[in-house]
């Protein structure tokens, strides 16, 4: 698990101290071991921790909005590394601001002739 939450793979970063704390707490550890070794959430997890200082929902919501994420997010939430926040609410902001994106986009082109 230091491998993991370290920046250098030998020293855990005192800020990630919770994190640890919630999976070595889990009453059976073959399943977090398991989860350590083969889920795409562990991967993102530790390229996240090499920025701890960094690790807000901003850089949560710029990354692709997957499974992963989602389960990195409330694992950060629930280690306390993470403010609770309303997750449809910022759903909603975050879908707002990318539709509103997509659309000023759009609207600088020009209208394609039909044939």
């Amino acid at each position: 698990m230091t491998s993991l939450l370290s920046r250098d793979g030998t020293t855990l970063d005192a800020s990630l101290r919770p994190l640890a704390d919630v999976l070595s707490d889990a009453p059976n550890p073959y399943p977090v071991l398991a989860w350590l070794r083969r889920s795409p959430a562990a991967r993102l997890l530790g390229q996240l921790v090499t920025a701890p200082d960094e690790l807000d929902h901003a850089a949560l919501d710029a990354l692709p909005q997957g499974h992963a994420t989602t389960y990195v997010r409330s694992l950060l939430t629930t280690a306390g590394l993470l403010p609770p926040r309303d997750e449809n609410l910022a759903l909603l902001i975050n879908w707002t601001a990318r539709t509103q994106k997509t659309a000023a986009k759009a609207a600088g082109r020009k209208p394609r002739r039909s044939a």
